[in-house]
């Protein structure tokens, strides 16, 4: 499927996608500010990347992913795009990355939890999705996205 936009004007178009407080990213402040807990945002590990939400001393971690670039949707963009096509194959390495960064920090003795920033906008889901951050936070209750295994 060819890009109906220039590639000035693609580059334009991607240019205002924000990687930092995007809106689910404040509604979890919020949510956390006003629960009185303490979070540190934008973390940056001695790894290298940046998390979104961390306890570095409780060695804690949250991503809140979104959807599309972090490839909750990446099999309709295989089945509409191909496996060779640009975009395709950039989600695909943000998700083959995302397993990559979760296996280093857990060798290193942290939790993580990875959120879905659909689950934080959509009103039905969201306040489970923020006492689930909370108690994770707090407590160290881990849970993980469906399908996933320890």
């Amino acid at each position: 499927m060819p890009d109906y936009l220039t590639p000035e004007q693609r580059s334009i178009q991607m240019g205002k996608i924000r990687g930092k407080n995007t809106k689910p990213e404040t509604i979890v402040y919020r949510y956390l500010r006003n629960q009185k807990i303490y979070f540190q945002k934008h973390y940056r590990t001695k790894f290298g990347f940046v998390v979104d939400i961390a306890l570095p001393r409780k060695k804690r971690v949250v991503f809140i992913d979104g959807d599309f670039w972090h490839g909750r949707t990446v099999g309709r963009l295989v089945e509409r795009r191909g496996k060779e096509d640009f975009w395709t194959k950039k989600i695909l390495r943000n998700v083959e990355r995302d397993l990559e960064q979760a296996e280093l920090m857990e060798s290193e003795g942290w939790s993580i939890v990875r959120v879905w920033s659909s689950e934080l906008m959509r009103v039905s889901t969201r306040e489970s999705k923020l006492e689930e951050i909370g108690e994770f936070l707090l407590n160290g209750f881990r849970h993980q996205r469906a399908g996933e295994s320890s």
